[in-house]
């Protein structure tokens, strides 16, 4: 990108004064301050889940103990939590961090759906249909 021929360009990350004519700016763009509060959104949803998972699962959910939901008020509470967890991180990352991602590549969100096939296009997720 070129920078303005102003003495400072104001559109410029590296702040340089500039000639006459104008200069290339090699300073990597800033990233968009609009993806900071998603990013750390999503970064605390998943520090959360990770807690909530290692502090009321201490086995894997398994067959054996979904039969024993109906006996056990303690076990239904912590796989509520889980469940919780999981979908405030589900939200952080579709409704916030993935809009945010593709109106910062100059693309306009659309629904959820939509989004994620554009995900899928550019390699950020595997499959998503599943």
């Amino acid at each position: 990108m070129w920078c303005s021929p102003r003495r400072i360009c104001s559109d410029c990350p590296c702040r340089r004064p500039r000639s006459r004519r104008g200069s290339r700016c090699d300073a990597p763009p800033n990233p968009s301050p609009r993806l900071a509060f998603p990013s750390r959104s999503v970064g605390k949803q998943c520090r959360h889940l990770l807690a909530t998972d290692q502090r009321l699962c201490d086995q894997p959910f398994s067959a054996t103990l979904a039969r024993q939901l109906e006996a056990s008020p303690g076990l239904v509470q912590r796989i509520e939590a889980l469940v919780g967890r999981f979908g405030c991180l589900h939200d952080a990352v579709g409704d916030r961090l993935l809009t945010a991602l593709l109106a910062a590549l100059g693309e306009t969100p659309g629904p959820a759906i939509d989004n994620l096939d554009r995900a899928e296009r550019l390699g950020w997720v595997d499959f998503a249909d599943t």
